[in-house]
């Protein structure tokens, strides 16, 4: 009976009773393969022991090729993401213009009729930039999914699951940054600079180019630096910093906060840079309680 089901006809007629166990099958053999996937514990060696491995070892070095090659797929599925999440926000390319320009109208004697082109092509240029940071938005989840399943192998059981219910948390930090830019930080900044112009009597010319160029920079570096809680948790998670030294080190965090703001605020005045610094340094008060929290979950587990 056996020979007759590997012979090409009974292959055929076994064939949908073969799909159907695959089908039926497959939730449990998923669930085994992401049990397993959390479960394996990687191998503990140095950082000298990796690198002699690496120069002494020739399948220490296809593994590390393997790496490579593995970070380039999930370099590629990241781009992939980011483009189909861009094509997606395209067709609300209007929407998203109105959407941007919505901070001018909070200027007083300005509105999005100021924006003028100058250039033919300047409305594609500005469309596309748009649609990229849009874009990076929307699939900044899968991007950050996809670099998980990069480290995630080279990780400890808690550590994953620490790391991967992070993702959801930081794309809630990364929105709530852009969010924070867009409705304080945008309206204030471009009043300043507005107010500046009046009261040398410049005769402003309002280039969507210039104006899309720096309201989307500020919004995407608002949004990164909101993910510094985020990155202060995973780094107590495993081991690099407590909050001890975090709490030790906060006049020097504030000097390098001072610097970083300075660095992204829109206008020189001391009253834009202290709204780019007021979130900073709530941010890193809350990642020591972070680290805090973290550090003794760690210290029970390991008790």
């Amino acid at each position: 009976m056996r020979k007759f089901f590997n012979t090409k006809l009974g292959r055929i007629l076994t064939a949908p009773f073969r799909a159907a166990w695959w089908l039926v099958s497959w939730p449990f053999r998923t669930l085994r393969g992401v049990y397993r996937f959390f479960a394996s514990d990687p191998t503990s060696q140095s950082v000298s022991d990796i690198l002699v491995s690496i120069a002494e070892q020739k399948e220490v070095r296809a593994a590390l090729l393997q790496d490579i090659i593995s970070l380039r797929g999930h370099i590629i599925r990241s781009v992939i993401w980011w483009f189909i999440a861009t094509a997606a926000a395209l067709f609300f390319a209007r929407d998203l213009i109105l959407l941007m320009s919505g901070p001018l109208n909070n200027v007083s004697g300005l509105d999005s009729s100021v924006l003028t082109t100058v250039d033919v092509t300047e409305s594609i240029s500005v469309i596309m930039r748009l649609g990229l940071m849009a874009g990076f938005t929307l699939a900044f989840p899968l991007i950050a999914f996809e670099f998980w399943l990069f480290i995630a192998p080279g990780l400890k059981p808690r550590e994953k699951l620490l790391s991967v219910f992070g993702i959801p948390f930081a794309t809630l930090l990364f929105v709530v940054g852009v969010w924070f830019c867009y409705s304080i930080l945008l309206p204030s900044g471009l009043s300043a600079i507005h107010y500046m112009n009046v009261y040398f009597n410049f005769t402003t010319q309002w280039r969507p180019d210039s104006y899309f160029r720096f309201t989307t920079g500020l919004l995407f570096w608002m949004g990164i630096t909101f993910e510094f809680p985020m990155l202060i948790w995973i780094l107590s998670a495993v081991g690099l910093v407590n909050s001890k030294m975090l709490l030790n080190q906060w006049r020097i965090a504030v000097i390098v906060i001072a610097i970083f703001a300075a660095m992204i605020t829109p206008t020189v005045d001391p009253f834009s840079m202290g709204l780019v610094m007021a979130p900073m340094i709530l941010l890193y008060f809350i990642s020591i309680l972070l680290s805090a929290l973290t550090y003794r979950k760690r210290t029970i587990v390991s008790a």
